[in-house]
C-alpha cells in the first residue's frame, strides 16, 4: 500500500513559508549576477526571471529584484533589455495604478524616440502587448504618439512594428481616436518605393476598416489602393478592397475611384484586364456602385468576342454579376 505524502497534511502556512524562502534564495542568488559579472550568465538570470514573471503565484519572487531589472533597460545589450522588457510586461498586470513598474513603463515609453532602434521597437512591442489589460490602458495612452513618430522611420523593421502596434491597438475602443493622425502617415506609405512596405501598408488599413471611427479618415487610400492593383499582387489587393467595400462610409470614395479603373479594361496587358473585370465583379456585389460601373459594360461586351477563353470567360462572368 502506498504512503500517504506528507505534502498532502502539510499546512498551507508552510507552501507560503516556503515561497518566501525560495523568494529569498532566488533574490541572493541572481542580484549578484545582474549587479555585474559574466554578461553570459546575465542572460541566464534575466531569461529565468522573464519566466518566472509569468507565474502569478510567484510574481512576489521576481519583483524582488526589480529595481535591479529596471536599471538593466540602460545595458549595452539589447538582448538583456529586452528580457527586461518581457519581465515588466509580465508583471504590470498584476500592479495597482500607481505602482512602481507602471511608473516604469511609462518612461519606457517616453523612451521610443531613443536612437537606439531596438529601444525603440522592444517599447513598442511592449505597448501592444500591454494592451489587452484594459487596467493599463491609461498609462498606453501617453505613448501613442510616439509610436505613430516610428512611422517616419528609416529601417523597414522599425516601421513594420510600429504599424503591427498600431493595428493591435486599434482593437481598443480607447485608443481609436488617438490613432487617427497616424492614418495619413499609413496612406503615404502606399507609394513607397519598397513594395513590402507598400503591402504592409495596405494591410494595416484594411485592418484599422473594421472600426467605424477610423473609416472616414481612411477614405483617401482608396485612390492609391485601386492604382496598386496594377502593381502588386492583384488577388492580394482585391481581398483587401473586396473587405473595404463591405463599409458604406467607403463606398462613396469608391465610387468615385471606379472611372480610372475602366480605362485599363482597354490596356493591352491581357493580366491587367483580367484583374480589372475581377474587381468589378466583386465590386457589383454592392447595388450602390452599380451607377458607377455601368459605363463598363460595353467594353465587357466587347470581349467576348476575344481570342483570349480566359478573358471571355471573365467578361461572361462579369456581366452575370452586373445582371444580378
Amino acid at each position: 500500500m502506498m504512503e500517504p505524502c506528507l505534502v498532502d497534511h502539510m499546512p498551507s502556512k508552510s507552501f507560503l513559508s516556503l515561497r518566501g524562502e525560495i523568494r529569498d534564495a532566488i533574490s541572493l542568488a541572481i542580484s549578484p549576477i545582474l549587479n555585474g559579472g559574466d554578461p553570459s550568465r546575465r542572460s541566464q538570470a534575466l531569461e529565468v526571471l522573464s519566466q518566472l514573471a509569468g507565474y502569478e503565484k510567484l510574481r512576489d519572487t521576481t519583483r524582488s529584484v526589480i529595481p535591479l531589472t529596471v536599471h538593466m533597460l540602460n545595458d549595452g545589450d539589447p538582448f538583456h533589455r529586452s528580457y527586461v522588457f518581457e519581465i515588466l510586461s509580465n508583471l504590470a498586470r498584476y500592479e495597482d495604478p500607481h505602482g512602481r513598474i507602471r511608473l516604469d513603463l511609462l518612461s519606457i515609453f517616453k523612451r521610443m524616440n531613443d536612437k537606439d532602434p531596438y529601444y525603440r521597437s522592444d517599447s513598442s512591442h511592449t505597448s501592444s502587448r500591454l494592451a489587452e489589460y484594459k487596467e493599463l490602458h491609461d498609462a498606453i495612452i501617453p505613448a501613442i504618439p510616439l509610436i505613430i513618430q516610428m512611422l517616419n522611420g528609416r529601417g523597414l523593421s522599425y516601421r513594420s512594428n510600429a504599424l503591427k502596434t498600431l493595428s493591435q491597438l486599434a482593437e481598443y475602443g480607447e485608443f481609436r481616436s488617438a490613432i487617427i493622425p497616424a492614418i495619413p502617415l499609413i496612406i503615404h506609405m502606399l507609394n513607397d518605393g519598397d513594395s513590402s512596405r507598400r503591402l504592409h501598408a495596405l494591410k494595416t488599413l484594411s485592418q484599422l476598416a473594421a472600426h467605424m471611427e477610423l473609416r472616414n479618415a481612411i477614405c483617401p487610400a482608396i485612390p492609391l489602393i485601386l492604382h496598386m492593383f496594377g502593381d502588386e499582387d492583384p488577388s492580394y489587393v482585391l481581398s483587401v478592397l473586396v473587405e473595404l467595400a463591405i463599409y458604406v462610409e467607403l463606398r462613396g470614395a469608391i465610387r468615385r475611384a471606379i472611372p480610372p479603373i475602366i480605362h485599363k479594361l482597354e490596356d493591352e496587358d491581357l493580366y491587367r484586364r483580367l484583374s480589372v473585370l475581377k474587381i468589378l465583379s466583386q465590386l457589383a456585389k454592392h447595388v450602390d456602385l452599380h451607377d458607377a460601373i455601368r459605363s463598363a459594360i460595353l467594353l465587357i461586351a466587347d470581349m467576348l468576342e476575344n481570342g483570349d477563353a480566359t478573358l471571355r470567360l471573365a467578361a461572361v462572368r462579369t456581366l452575370a454579376q452586373l445582371s444580378d
